[in-house]
């Protein structure tokens, strides 16, 4: 049986072989993104309290509570690095035009999926449900917030945020299933492996966030996401996201 010949656009062995994450990796992500949904919900009726404990406290206390509640998936972000070091995870590969994501995923990718959204919206408020945004979004959004805190918020959505998750759900969780799956099924081929893991790890990355009226936006970013990463590099993903968070601040805070 001949080797498969890598897909256009990917480096040789990408994703399978000894590059790949792993496996207690892959796992830790799953589990990170399964406790994250719990989260969630046990949480969701306590999220008032928290942004009224946000709205109590001094500006700097506040601003210092936002990032370092964003601070453990940073740190469990650079676990993974530090677990696979040695491992090829594409971080670069030139050239990948950083601002050219960032700006795509703040003036293209925000506004198109939030309008992608809307068929969504509207037959989830005609079945009754009511679209409440996350507790950090409703402080980001509201009047009585401190400068300082919101300047927090912005940091942790544009930096920490997407330099962890893409960390995460592309270069370990989605590279990692890709291996897996194309080792559990070698007939089948590196491009459904590949396919079936950015379905995976972008279902479980849209449900991480505990939103159901932006599930389908976020799993169809995911998805683009994983394209990104697989034909570019781990930093332009980030920057796309990155832009995708910034275009999503801006589309909030003008009641788009």
């Amino acid at each position: 049986m001949q080797p498969e010949k890598p897909l256009p656009g990917r480096r040789a062995g990408f994703p399978g072989g000894a590059a790949a994450p792993g496996r207690a990796s892959v796992a830790a992500v799953a589990a990170y993104g399964f406790v994250q949904i719990a989260s969630c919900f046990f949480h969701r009726s306590g999220a008032g309290a928290e942004t009224a404990a946000l709205y109590a406290m001094p500006a700097w206390k506040a601003a210092a509570a936002i990032v370092g509640g964003a601070a453990p998936a940073l740190i469990f972000a650079a676990a993974l690095l530090v677990a696979n070091r040695g491992k090829d995870l594409a971080l670069t590969h030139p050239p990948d035009f950083f601002c050219a994501f960032f700006l795509f995923g703040l003036a293209v990718a925000a506004p198109a999926l939030s309008f992608f959204a809307i068929p969504f919206d509207l037959a989830l408020r005609f079945l009754g449900f009511e679209n409440a945004p996350q507790p950090l979004m409703d402080y980001f959004m509201s009047a009585g917030a401190p400068p300082v805190a919101k300047a927090a918020v912005v940091f942790c959505v544009l930096a920490i945020a997407p330099v962890a998750e893409e960390i995460a759900f592309r270069a370990v969780l989605w590279r990692g299933l890709a291996a897996w799956f194309r080792d559990l099924a070698p007939r089948r081929g590196a491009r459904k492996a590949e396919c079936a893991a950015a379905v995976a790890s972008s279902a479980l990355f849209a449900a991480m966030h505990g939103s159901a009226w932006a599930f389908v936006p976020l799993f169809a970013f995911a998805l683009a996401l994983c394209a990104v990463y697989r034909r570019k590099s781990l930093l332009a993903a980030i920057a796309l996201h990155s832009g995708f968070n910034a275009g999503s601040c801006v589309l909030a805070l003008t009641g788009a």
